[in-house]
């Protein structure tokens, strides 16, 4: 019976609040989940390491210190992820490319201003081959091609916008092409629109056409903002 109270008391002290262990344990060490604290405020970030989280930040740590070679308390990261996100170097604090420093033996993740994506493993959930080229390393020394930990720039998928006459050049709204076009054409509601030929073909923009309101410098979902850190102990 004293050996049961015991293992109880046990029990409910590793599921009290605070406890690192509580709310980590059911994560393997590497995980990257959401964040929604504050990691400018220096005491979150603190709070969060005690508790076994590191910042996906693209940080370089050292897996063993460069000196006495002892296990630093990053080794059992180091031993899930070794060097998948970079070898030690940083490229700059705001992840631009810039400057290679080498701080360490391997990076976190960089999570920052990213989405994630599961790693396609030919399930054919990618629908671009070229991925194998066109996904670069994080940093200096991590993983490129299809493999976890690469990045690849936006893109935008290949397609088309019809355009016709429909019997009546006037019925154009945005793109007219006109065979031997004598002059310049008209788009909707009489208004003129420029021209240039080539080849005897004329191509002819309609002054309405834009892609206000909606335009920006990316494509991107509605989305919500939160920090990414990963579990490191």
């Amino acid at each position: 019976m004293k050996k049961l109270a015991i293992f109880l008391i046990g029990v409910c002290a590793a599921l009290l609040p605070g406890n690192a262990s509580a709310q980590t344990g059911a994560l393997p060490i590497g995980s990257i989940v959401a964040y929604g604290g504050d990691l400018t405020d220096k005491q979150v970030v603190s709070d969060l390491m005690k508790d076994g989280w590191l910042p996906c930040n693209g940080g370089a740590l050292y897996s063993a210190d460069p000196a006495t070679k002892k296990p630093t308390q990053y080794a059992l990261l180091f031993s899930k992820i070794k060097q998948t996100f970079g070898s030690g170097y940083e490229e700059g604090q705001t992840g631009k490319p810039g400057p290679a420093a080498q701080k360490g033996d391997f990076n976190l993740p960089d999570c920052r201003g990213r989405f994630l994506r599961g790693v396609d493993m030919d399930a054919g959930g990618d629908h671009d081959p070229r991925d194998l080229g066109t996904r670069s390393s994080m940093r200096q020394g991590g993983n490129s091609g299809m493999r976890v930990g690469s990045i690849e720039s936006d893109s935008f998928a290949h397609h088309t916008h019809p355009a016709g006459s429909g019997g009546n050049p006037s019925n154009q709204e945005f793109v007219q092409w006109t065979f031997q076009a004598p002059g310049p054409q008209y788009g909707p509601a009489g208004h003129t629109v420029s021209a240039f030929q080539f080849g005897g073909i004329a191509a002819a923009l309609s002054a309405t056409t834009g892609d206000s309101p909606a335009a920006d410098s990316e494509n991107r979902p509605v989305n919500l903002a939160v920090h990414w850190i990963i579990r490191y102990k």
